[in-house]
């Protein structure tokens, strides 16, 4: 159903219709806020290879605008801020506090970022990256809605948990914190004594089984005896 959702074309209409519906019925909206680099800029269709970020194709993300925001994003300037999108959101239904959007995911499953999205992020997702990322990203968000709840590390499933899909740095830091869970807790708990806040509210752990069963893992849709 939340497909119906993308074909508008005004100033943020996929996310407020999407607000607006769970409004109506009365339910808390999830959003996801970019972190892995870039957006796409137009509605051209595919991308292609040789179009990979950086190129006309995308715009940057950037998570503090660090100029006047406007309900009316500008165009031309090659890039979007998290923190006018929160600003949009909070101009449209207030703070979280308010009734307004109460919860926002920094990205999701940043650890498939290169399978998932190569064209924008084709490199190993690092422990400091993301550590760095979610930070800026969270800081910025919370000075315009210091109400809201952020989730993180929104890691997809075990390999993530445990060294953050084979990040190049994970060996080293295991040896000091056990898994990538385990780091990030530590560097958030760091971040928190530093700005005097916590800066992720909700640890975000996806799971999907690995289990399988005549060859096939036990998500897909099969109700075989095997399975």
């Amino acid at each position: 159903d939340h497909l119906k959702f993308g074909k508008g074309d005004g100033v943020g209409s996929v996310i407020t219709r999407f607000v607006d519906k769970n409004r109506k019925e009365k339910a808390e909206s999830m959003l996801t806020l970019q972190m892995a680099g870039y957006v796409a800029a137009d509605k051209l269709g595919n991308v292609k290879e040789d179009e990979s970020a950086p190129s006309k194709r995308w715009k940057e993300v950037l998570f503090s605008k660090n100029a006047p925001f406007s309900t009316s994003p500008d165009s031309s300037d090659n890039a979007v801020y998290m923190d006018e999108f929160v600003r949009f959101l909070v101009n449209k239904y207030g703070t979280a506090d308010k009734g307004g959007v109460r919860f926002y995911c920094l990205d999701n499953e940043p650890a498939l970022w290169p399978s998932t999205h190569p064209l924008i992020h084709p490199r190993k997702t690092g422990y400091f990256e993301l550590a760095k990322k979610t930070e800026e990203c969270a800081t910025a968000v919370l000075k315009v809605d210091p109400s809201a709840t952020l989730l993180g590390p929104v890691l997809y499933g075990w390999l993530a948990y445990q060294n953050l899909q084979e990040a190049p740095e994970s060996k080293e830091i295991n040896q000091k914190f056990g898994s990538f869970v385990g780091f990030y807790l530590d560097q958030m708990k760091s971040l928190e004594s530093k700005h005097g806040k916590r800066l992720v509210h909700v640890l975000d752990l996806h799971w999907y089984p690995e289990a399988m069963g005549g060859g096939k893992r036990i998500t897909e849709n099969d109700a075989s005896e095997k399975s």
